[in-house]
């Protein structure tokens, strides 16, 4: 496209949500040009990429939020699209599981959640009944079986949604990173760190965990994007046999994180984790990855230091977490006590972008603001990649 052109829409970000605003978009809009923005040199490099592949039920989020709404009927039109574009998934279905006894009624709470949210055939478990579905799940005192969750490698979605985009027309444009986004009397200004320019109607930002970046500065008082690392590890080839789909611990809900759980995948392996760390860079995945500017917009926000006071000990366990495999392993050992320190062996990070607002919350359901033809996705953490084509078609159908 040259610089000069105007186009009809601008997408930035070709994770799973940009691109899937894009696919949303020249469904409706076939004749429209449509060019899709990505900073890195290939689709999926950050947390579309580094996810545990789970196609999500819904059964976690609250009746009526947008996470409730968007995975549940993003759920069916993921399967769809699947189904349509013969990508190998399956649906093992989940134990929620949890070793003490006073939390049982939590587990039935749980249940009624996911029935709100429009789940069926959920089934509580005894310890016997457990057993059927995972064997070595033995410290289990009780479970809730969740069947309609899943598994998918989403880098194939990834690549299917790009190939279905540029056969509608829609052209990617990637090592583009934008300096600058500005709403004119006649579209959207966009400029290009290399001096590039382009115009376009309107522009979609799904940026991920550089979300915050553009927003207007009313908004930026209001939110700010933290980067939490997840790491994991996998179960030895040989001791695979001890996880059959997948286990998760009971959660809890004061915070947006599911706990480290264990994780079929559609590559015949086991993921352990992850856990929850805050990093200190957004966008490297090392141990001790460090990055000034971003180190001083977290210790800069007044939020980080009440969230701070407030839960200083869960941050704590999480950092000894992460650097004592030990301690990691007997985060597992609650899921399935066979699992030794042998077993298991470091794998993969990702980064979880998530909005920490000034009052000190993790802000927990997905966000989207609209200033002018700018439409941004500020918050959109797990379940996003189950939910991406429902949250995709609400946005162009409000766009």
């Amino acid at each position: 496209m040259e610089n000069n052109k105007q186009i009809d829409i601008v997408i930035i970000g070709a994770g799973i949500v940009g691109l899937s605003c894009a696919y949303e978009y020249l469904k409706k809009y076939s004749t429209h040009n449509l060019l899709v923005l990505e900073k890195e040199s290939t689709i999926f490099r950050h947390q579309s990429g580094r996810n545990s592949g789970v196609i999500h039920s819904g059964i976690y989020y609250k009746p009526g939020s947008l996470k409730a709404k968007n995975c549940t009927k993003g759920y069916f039109k993921l399967l769809k699209f699947l189904e349509k574009h013969n990508i190998p998934y399956e649906l093992t279905g989940k134990l929620i599981v949890t070793n003490d006894l006073d939390k049982l009624d939590d587990l039935v709470e749980l249940k009624k959640n996911g029935e709100k949210n429009g789940l069926k055939d959920l089934k509580l478990l005894a310890p016997e009944e457990i057993l059927k579905y995972e064997p070595y799940c033995t410290k289990a005192v009780g479970a809730l079986y969740v069947p309609q969750t899943g598994i998918v490698n989403y880098r194939i979605v990834g690549d299917t949604l790009l190939s279905e985009i540029q056969k509608k027309g829609g052209c990617i444009r990637l090592n583009s990173r934008i300096v600058r986004i500005e709403n004119e009397t006649s579209g959207v200004l966009i400029t290009l760190s290399n001096g590039d320019f382009l115009k376009s109607n309107k522009v979609i930002v799904a940026s991920g965990i550089n979300s915050d970046v553009f927003i207007s500065s009313n908004l930026r008082k209001k939110y700010r994007i933290f980067p939490f690392k997840g790491e994991y590890f996998q179960i030895k080839e040989n001791k695979q046999h001890l996880v059959k789909g997948l286990i998760y611990p009971l959660p809890d809900l004061n915070f947006p994180f599911l706990g480290v759980h264990l994780t079929k995948t559609m590559k015949n392996k086991v993921e352990a984790g992850p856990n929850a760390v805050l990093s200190m860079s957004r966008m490297n995945y090392s141990k001790l990855a460090f990055n000034i500017e971003d180190f001083i917009k977290i210790i800069t926000w007044k939020g980080f230091w009440i969230f701070a006071c407030k839960y200083w000990k869960v941050g704590v366990f999480e950092l000894v977490r992460s650097y004592s495999k030990n301690t990691f392993l007997k985060s597992l050992q609650t899921l399935v006590p066979k699992i030794k320190k042998e077993d298991i062996q470091k794998a993969g990070a990702g980064i979880r972008a998530q909005i920490l607002t000034k009052e000190g919350k993790l802000y927990d359901d997905f966000l989207v603001e609209k200033d002018g033809e700018i439409t941004y996705i500020v918050n959109a953490p797990s379940p996003a990649a189950t939910a991406s084509l429902a949250i995709a078609e609400s946005i162009i159908k409000k766009i």
